[in-house]
């Protein structure tokens, strides 16, 4: 029995090349249960037990586990695509012969015409919606149980750190946003104050004749014109074709410049206006 302790995890592949303080972790664990003994393998490459579990999803045909349990969901989606390629193939059909019956039914000695047949799909097209529905249910099961070991490498991963899954989550998309904001790739959020924030729900709970006043009031706050000057400026450098301003020519730049202060005039003129 290995015991979860916290003192022995947060040590866990610190070191590369060394042996981890467990022999293996849970998603490389793979019990095969027989009707008189139950195997228990351990597969530490992911590939391996990749191709393992996609072998053992199409042999068994199951969708949970157990023997045959996809039987039911394949025939069903059969069933339900070909009733559908059916109805598409005849809706022309379907139509006039439905016009011609509004007129009264058929006598017992009548037939439709040849051309206005019911068509059916071939066993040739019926095989390859079989293949088809067949590889795409299993190829759901092999995500889910894709998805069963990523969430125990991120519960593992939380526990080495002492934070729920939810707050481990979070924590590494901040890092990252830190990251990509640090070296330009995606823009900064905006840091909006409190009380720009408490500005904003009154203005969402403010009477209707005094919503257009408050929004233009709101509209200069220094904050949101810096947001906007910073779009503004990406949204520029995008039309010459580049990311960031040292990619720029000399005429461009000069260009750029002009462009970027006449929109900042623009913006002083509107603060003008409003205050007026």
């Amino acid at each position: 029995m290995i015991s979860l302790d916290y003192d022995i995890m947060k040590f866990d592949n610190q070191t590369p090349g060394v042996k981890t303080s467990f022999p293996f972790f849970s998603w490389q664990c793979l019990t095969l249960v027989f009707s008189t003994r139950t195997v228990d393998l351990v597969i530490k490459e992911d590939k391996k037990m990749d191709v393992l579990v996609r072998f053992l999803v199409q042999a068994l045909n199951t969708i949970d586990g157990r023997t045959g349990s996809a039987n039911f969901y394949v025939e069903a989606a059969i069933l339900n695509e070909i009733t559908r390629r059916e109805k598409r193939l005849n809706r022309r059909t379907n139509r006039i012969r439905n016009k011609i019956l509004e007129a009264g039914p058929l006598a017992a000695d009548e037939e439709f015409d040849e051309t206005l047949q019911i068509q059916r799909l071939t066993d040739e097209e019926k095989q390859q919606i079989r293949y088809e529905k067949t590889k795409e249910i299993h190829r759901q099961t092999m995500f889910k149980y894709t998805l069963m070991r990523v969430r125990a490498k991120i519960g593992y991963h939380a526990f080495q750190r002492r934070m729920t899954i939810n707050e481990h989550i979070l924590t590494q998309v901040l890092r990252s946003y830190n990251e990509l904001t640090k070296t330009n790739q995606i823009p900064a959020i905006a840091h909006y104050p409190v009380e720009y924030i408490r500005q904003f729900d009154n203005i969402l709970s403010a009477p209707s004749s005094q919503t257009l006043p408050l929004l233009m009031e709101m509209a200069q706050n220094q904050v949101l014109l810096e947001r906007k000057k910073y779009i503004f400026k990406k949204r520029e450098l995008m039309k010459f074709g580049v990311k960031y301003e040292h990619e720029l020519t000399l005429e461009q730049r000069e260009q750029y410049h002009s462009i970027i202060d006449r929109h900042v005039g623009n913006d002083v003129q509107a603060k003008i206006d409003a205050k007026l």
